[in-house]
């Protein structure tokens, strides 16, 4: 059961609906959709066929008409909720299929995404005086009111300010865009988000917007467009490289902190308090600037070796880089506490395997050891 949209009445947000997905299973290719209010009393019932996810629909509501915007594939059909039929407006994307799909406060418009990173508004569909444009079969069609591009990727997730004027958009560019509604070229930015947007709420006073991250993170934004607090548990990497597992580097044990230490986000190492059950801190290991290009697999460095001394006072790593074309990049951090920065930094290319100890010499200090091996070398020649 999922929570979709909200149900808005002209100048006001009244309660919530709730949509319960339930899955044809005679034929598995039907979804029927039960709304019901937060008292679950049954209202309506509508299907359709396609895969019950709730980015691909949402609902609206004007001058007392329901209507749910449904995406699939590249058509984007509109029906009024009761009414059993043919949709009220379709229309279709020449370019890809859509990504996601919301409807906007109070007003009888919809705002869908395309997987190209295009976001496109529909305005006042059930009015008269809507622009339409014929085809070469003498058909109308609806025409977008505007476009707003600037997502170089599929747009996760769209949401809008309760009065409707401003939008927010989110995708994997780690950036949050505000959209002046009116006017597509006035945009606001909130860059370097830890990690890709997956979901954005907005709060009914719009001082708040919460914004959901893909590594189990969410970031609070101000009206200003400014980040000012993270709410974050348990962090990870999904999905993994290809030849790589989700924890590279394993499990290890930080007697100083009495923290467990692991792989969190890419290139970090997130220590988890055993005392408290929770996330204590996060730590940049490669400290890069990683991007992302569409439909390209990017081979990125990643913490694959993880050892601490027996006191917790000594930490080394073992960061990797193989894209399985070029010289593999191997690079080896020895941190004197687990806060502070890096003290030494050794690259090793072309080595193709590592792991790493630690162990207390006589004199109190400690020495790292890394052990590697080369599948370049030849017996005899290395």
């Amino acid at each position: 059961m999922t929570i979709v949209d909200y149900d808005h009445d002209s100048g006001h947000i009244s309660q919530p609906q709730v949509f319960a997905f339930i899955k044809d299973n005679l034929t598995h290719e039907k979804v029927f959709i039960q709304t019901y209010s937060l008292n679950f009393e049954s209202l309506k019932l509508f299907g359709y066929r396609g895969s019950p996810d709730s980015k691909l629909l949402s609902l609206g509501c004007v001058d007392d008409r329901h209507f749910i915007a449904l995406a699939l594939g590249r058509e984007l059909l509109v029906y009024k909720l009761g009414e059993v039929g043919m949709p009220v407006f379709k229309f279709t994307n020449q370019l890809s299929d859509w990504a996601v799909v919301r409807t906007v406060p109070h007003v009888d418009s919809i705002a869908a995404g395309d997987q190209t990173g295009r976001i496109s508004l529909y305005q006042h569909i059930f009015e008269d005086s809507r622009k339409r444009k014929r085809d070469d079969r003498g058909r109308r069609h609806f025409v977008a009111a505007a476009l707003y591009h600037w997502h170089a990727h599929p747009v996760n997730d769209i949401a809008f300010s309760p009065s409707g004027t401003q939008m927010y958009s989110g995708s994997v560019e780690n950036v949050l865009v505000r959209w002046n509604i009116k006017n597509p070229n006035i945009r606001e930015f909130t860059a370097r988000i830890q990690s890709a947007i997956q979901h954005i709420t907005v709060s009914p006073d719009n001082q708040t917007v919460a914004v959901s991250l893909v590594d189990n993170g969410i970031a609070l934004v101000s009206s200003h467009m400014q980040l000012y607090a993270m709410i974050q548990k348990l962090t990870w990497c999904l999905p993994p490289e290809p030849g790589q597992t989700v924890l590279p580097a394993k499990m290890s044990y930080d007697p100083n902190s009495r923290c467990v230490v692991l792989n969190g986000r890419l290139g970090h190492l997130q220590f988890v308090s055993l005392d408290r059950n929770e996330l204590q801190h996060s730590m940049d290991v490669c400290e890069c600037n990683y991007v992302r290009e569409p439909d390209t697999l990017l081979y990125l460095m990643q913490v694959v070796r993880v050892a601490l001394s027996e006191d917790g006072s000594w930490m080394a790593t073992v960061e990797m880089r193989d894209d399985h074309c070029t010289a593999r990049e191997v690079d080896k951090h020895i941190f004197l506490t687990t806060s502070n920065s890096s003290s030494l930094q050794t690259r090793h290319p072309a080595l193709s395997d590592a792991s790493g100890g630690g162990r207390p010499k006589r004199d109190g200090s400690w020495m790292a050891t890394v052990e590697m091996r080369d599948d370049h070398c030849t017996p005899g020649r290395c």
